[in-house]
């Protein structure tokens, strides 16, 4: 982070393991400092949640905890460093009418990466590091090499993405698809802080890049897509994070509705013409 790597594993020799200047009162207070710095810096410019965030502390302090055991350290300075409360799997994402405002607010350099997020549901990550190898324009298909959960995946390019994509200059270069406007060979950065700026200039609250990829997966279910099918689109190790999107389906819950119906068989207008047909079997016998 800030320090100087420990020249060898272990104390330095003739080194009590409660002396030298990592285990200074001084060091502590400004690592403790520098560590706070370093998670509320990742949470404002990379949106981090707070599950993420404890996921950073959790590492940090195993790290720290390493160093103890090595008798680098006298004591872990994330000690003093709370939890944040985790809530509920955030799922905002934009209708339509936010979806065209955002459109139009934004960019020739920025659209063609809201019109890849919109329309792949990649994450922040794996749309400024593809690069053209991956895009096979002729197949329509996107390879993602590496995503998070550590295997390749394939996605689909419909035809408005194919036919953004057809339009980048950057196309005829071979390396990044959305390359950095200031730096060669580099990928584009500054996403955050532009896609905050355009949606404050179309007036949409509460947004962050990531919920394009939210919105993605829930018009995907509005509009009947099955689950599996979207797990596999947005690359989710296994099923539990996507059924956050179910709720949305309107396939499943008349699916669910019939089956109970058809369980219950307490359809009334069936029930009145069964027990017209018993009685009038029952007439006829007398």
């Amino acid at each position: 982070m800030f320090y100087e790597p420990a020249p060898s594993i272990g104390a330095p020799t003739g080194t009590s393991p409660h002396e030298g200047p990592l285990h200074d009162r001084s060091f502590i207070g400004n690592a403790l400092k520098d560590i706070m710095r370093f998670l509320n810096t990742r949470i404002e410019r990379d949106e981090l949640s707070p599950a993420t965030r404890n996921r950073h502390l959790v590492m940090l302090r195993a790290l720290f905890n390493r160093a103890i055991k090595w008798g680098l350290l006298g004591t872990n300075p994330t000690a003093g460093i709370g939890r944040l409360r985790e809530t509920g799997a955030r799922t905002r994402f934009l209708d339509q009418d936010e979806i065209k405002v955002l459109l139009e607010a934004a960019n020739d350099r920025f659209h063609p990466i809201l019109i890849t997020a919109l329309h792949t549901g990649m994450r922040r990550g794996e749309i400024l590091r593809l690069q053209w190898p991956d895009v096979d324009l002729k197949n329509r298909t996107i390879t993602i090499q590496e995503s998070k959960s550590g295997k390749k995946r394939m996605i689909p390019i419909d035809g408005t993405l194919c036919t953004t994509l057809l339009a980048l200059p950057s196309r005829f270069q071979k390396g990044y698809v959305f390359p950095s406007p200031r730096k060669e060979n580099a990928p584009y950065t500054d996403i955050n802080h532009t896609f905050r700026r355009i949606a404050d200039k179309a007036n949409i609250e509460n947004v962050r890049f990531h919920d394009l990829r939210h919105t993605f997966a829930s018009h995907l279910v509005m509009n009947g897509v099955d689950i599996r099918t979207v797990q596999e689109l947005l690359g989710h190790a296994n099923v539990t994070m996507t059924m956050r999107y179910s709720h949305l389906s309107p396939v499943h819950r008349t699916r669910a509705v019939q089956i109970l119906d058809t369980a219950l068989r307490t359809d009334t207008k069936t029930d009145t013409v069964e027990n017209q047909t018993q009685a009038g079997s029952a007439n006829s016998l007398k």
